[in-house]
């Protein structure tokens, strides 16, 4: 346990992330988004990047996320930008939708990097919504009336890319501790959603 373990949740700085990846196994990343949290709020429009894999992006996977191999032509490898994201990730608590994928994926390609703590709002979601029929993000989405209308102009602000996600993914997360009284801490957060 850190010591800012045990203060107010609100208090703390976390960075809600997505990624979407090329296909293959292990993933590459093609695209990487970032949104800060802070003091409860949404503090930042997501940062993205959008990456050259090693490997070319499967058809699947464009079905998936709609990024093609012609959209990261001229993009920079993950490499070209490891410490730019590194640094951006470095001494925050981070949240992902189903964490242990993206956080697997994030740490293979960032060895030493060791966040303060990892908050699945899958998990959350079980703990805080129990009996719903699919815990997917856009089901949650969809069931919990969460949208980013407004906001839906740019192409990586669309379902299924990191930018999008990773924004829907902090509103779920302010809206799931909104619904409860007894987590009051960073402490309590971790103790119910934290991956390892």
């Amino acid at each position: 346990m850190q010591p800012t373990d045990q203060i107010p949740w609100y208090q703390a700085r976390y960075k809600v992330i997505d990624l979407e990846g090329n296909g293959f196994q292990p993933p590459d990343i093609v695209e990487l988004a970032i949104v800060t949290l802070e003091q409860g709020v949404i503090t930042s429009v997501p940062t993205v990047w959008l990456l050259k894999p090693e490997q070319p992006i499967t058809r699947f996977a464009t079905k998936i996320h709609h990024i093609t191999n012609k959209d990261v032509t001229s993009s920079p490898s993950f490499e070209e930008v490891q410490n730019e994201i590194e640094q951006e990730l470095q001494d925050d608590y981070i949240i992902a939708h189903n964490a242990s994928v993206d956080y697997k994926v994030l740490s293979r390609k960032l060895p030493t990097w060791k966040p303060k703590g990892i908050l699945d709002t899958l998990k959350l979601s079980k703990k805080i919504l129990p009996g719903m029929k699919s815990y997917s993000l856009s089901n949650l989405t969809e069931q919990l009336s969460i949208n980013l209308s407004d906001t839906n102009h740019s192409d990586s602000l669309k379902p299924h890319r990191a930018g999008y996600d990773s924004l829907i993914a902090a509103h779920l997360f302010l809206y799931l501790l909104a619904q409860q009284s007894s987590i009051n801490t960073v402490f309590d957060l971790l103790s119910i959603s934290e991956i390892k």
